[in-house]
């Protein structure tokens, strides 16, 4: 068997000598050493050779024990692994950290979004690295809930204003595989989402006692602030399906996928469920995954000429989803501003640059995102029809939405509209 020892020496203190084999051979073994001159190096030495004497005391204790039973072959790396943990000081846990835990496991069930999820794991990741930042000034520093008050979700907040800085100037904030990812700067419409999840988290423990006094008494969350929306028009959309792409054949599936969404405005999340079951007489059928763990509704979007010749298209496509590379929404994010800017959508639009909030020009391909078909329905449609509720009859809003405002844009055309009305 074989393990790594995880124990590292410098090489000087390492020497080779010779020996008899248990065979009755002459040998050469590698061998630990020390030196007089205690230097920061020498005193290291000393203390792996300590450690190698241990870690090879418990791994004979560990064999005597297991005498008369099968060894598995991780037998060694698993013993080798119990003895490192055995030598760590025991740190008591940080109950919010718990707290998050519990209700993660609390609240989990097969129809939650696996998006949804993730942002709060990544919330936990993020108390996890503030945690070892404050001990680095203060170590016994402990994160727990009585300590969790709107002074410190204030000061977790400046954290996640600067965390991406953070990481690259202390390392051991993402040493362990915890806390290990890759930290970019967080713009301020993120970090007040953020706190809503955890104001969710705070609710379910005060309401189910977790917790005497929720913080959110007191602490404010930050308004969100967002551009005036920007979407394909129709005449753009045209375009795009008009354009020959037969030379990028993976690309036309792409434009498809796009235009398909754009005549439907689901969520990207739900258009990557999709198979060919949800075509039903003509109309899409589904349950958006956000709401399917709340109050689930079936959305009903009526294919219109352009969606139901798409569908026709790919009917014979041997596969159960409704096109092929439904994989990943990094790959159809990027497509997406490929085959924009290709077909020759270069419209230069006004959009809030998220982390610094000023206002900037940016040509539409640059700045589409899977969402943008989503928004390029509902503007459309609003345009059209200037009814929300019809609207969010088939883009699955709730009636009154404050989100849905986000969609609406009131333009040339509808202002000379209102104005004509009362002359």
């Amino acid at each position: 068997m074989q393990a790594r020892t995880n124990l590292w020496i410098s090489p000087n203190f390492i020497k080779s000598e010779k020996y008899i084999s248990s065979k009755g051979r002459q040998s050469v073994r590698l061998v630990l050493t020390t030196s007089r001159t205690k230097t920061p190096e020498a005193v290291n030495a000393d203390e792996v050779k300590t450690a190698w004497n241990n870690l090879l005391t418990f791994i004979e204790n560990e064999y005597i024990r297991m005498k008369g039973m099968e060894l598995d072959k991780t037998w060694l790396v698993d013993t080798v692994e119990a003895f490192h943990k055995s030598m760590q000081p025991e740190v008591p846990q940080s109950t919010f950290i718990l707290l998050i835990d519990e209700f993660l496991k609390s609240t989990s069930n097969p129809l939650q979004s696996p998006t949804r999820r993730q942002a709060y794991i990544i919330i936990r990741r993020s108390f996890l690295r503030y945690e070892i930042y404050r001990r680095i000034t203060n170590p016994h520093f402990l994160l727990t809930t009585e300590v969790v008050d709107e002074n410190l979700l204030k000061d977790f907040e400046s954290f996640l204003i600067r965390e991406h800085e953070l990481v690259e100037e202390y390392p051991q904030l993402s040493a362990t595989e915890e806390t290990k990812a890759r930290v970019g700067k967080k713009s301020l419409n993120t970090i007040y989402g953020n706190f809503r999840f955890i104001k969710t988290i705070m609710n379910w423990a005060f309401n189910n006692r977790r917790i005497s006094y929720n913080p959110f008494v007191k602490f404010k969350i930050g308004q969100r602030t967002y551009g005036t929306p920007y979407y394909l028009t129709i005449e753009e959309r045209k375009q795009l399906e008009e354009y020959d792409f037969s030379a990028t054949p993976r690309d036309e599936i792409f434009r498809d996928m796009f235009v398909f969404h754009c005549c439907v405005g689901c969520r990207q999340s739900d258009l990557f469920t999709f198979t060919k079951d949800n075509i039903v007489n003509g109309e899409l059928h589904y349950v958006a995954r956000k709401t399917k763990e709340g109050l689930p509704k079936t959305i009903k979007v009526p294919l219109n000429t352009t969606a139901s010749r798409i569908v026709e298209k790919y009917k014979d496509y041997d596969g159960d989803k409704l096109f092929p590379w439904m994989e990943s929404k990094y790959i159809y994010n990027r497509a997406i501003k490929r085959i924009l800017k290709t077909a020759g959508i270069k419209r230069m639009v006004v959009v809030l640059n998220p982390k610094t909030r000023m206002p900037e020009n940016r040509p539409l391909y640059e700045v589409a995102s899977t969402h943008i078909a989503r928004r390029t329905f509902i503007g459309n449609l609003y345009k059209k029809f200037k009814d929300q509720g019809m609207v969010s009859a088939l883009s699955g809003h709730a009636p009154g939405s404050q989100a849905f405002a986000r969609y609406r844009e009131v333009d040339e055309e509808m202002r000379k509209e209102m104005v004509d009305a009362i002359d």
